[in-house]
């Protein structure tokens, strides 16, 4: 599975809901964040694959109690920025490795992952928006190699929206992977 793969639908999300048609059109080369932009200056950072910069972003906004951080929207994107932040690469004296050259860092920014999808769920009870989180939290589980809790986070995303296209395909995977005929 490409990174692409597990980002791309969340990074496009993100992008929708907080960045405005104005932002799009103009000021596109805007440096800073202003106090009323941040979370769209992080999701510009998150389509631009600045993971770490845009952390720190997400971080600022948490700890000023920025409004828009009391948003499942918030959550999700921080969640994405996280996830993603965990597989970013960096090439060092010519060897590709990952940017967290730590594993126990790498391991820290997934479960923080995890616990901002918890976050965003408990701020929404829309049964799409539920799915699709609990889907997002479902490849991040399968990514990083636990099926089992993957398997339970795709059940659970179909139970709030039953005909969720991707979590009715998480979970066919791990149903193959565990050999369950379920």
């Amino acid at each position: 599975m490409t990174r692409l793969t597990l980002v791309a639908p969340a990074i496009f999300l993100c992008l929708c809901i907080f960045l405005p048609h104005e932002l799009h059109a103009g000021d596109s080369h805007k440096n800073e964040a202003s106090d009323s932009t941040r979370p769209q200056f992080a999701a510009r950072l998150l389509s631009d694959g600045k993971y770490s910069q845009a952390i720190r972003i997400f971080e600022a906004a948490l700890a000023d109690s920025d409004p828009e951080a009391k948003s499942w929207e918030f959550h999700c994107g921080y969640a994405t920025c996280l996830s993603a932040a965990a597989f970013e690469s960096t090439n060092r004296f010519g060897v590709a490795g990952p940017q967290q050259s730590i594993s126990s860092e790498r391991i820290d920014l997934v479960r923080q992952a995890i616990r901002e999808l918890d976050i965003a769920e408990g701020l929404t009870s829309a049964g799409p928006i539920v799915a699709m989180l609990r889907v997002q939290r479902g490849t991040i589980l399968e990514t990083w190699g636990f099926p089992l809790d993957a398997y339970g986070c795709y059940r659970s995303a179909l139970g709030a929206a039953p005909f969720d296209g991707d979590a009715s395909a998480g979970l066919a995977r791990m149903r193959a992977l565990l050999g369950s005929s379920e």
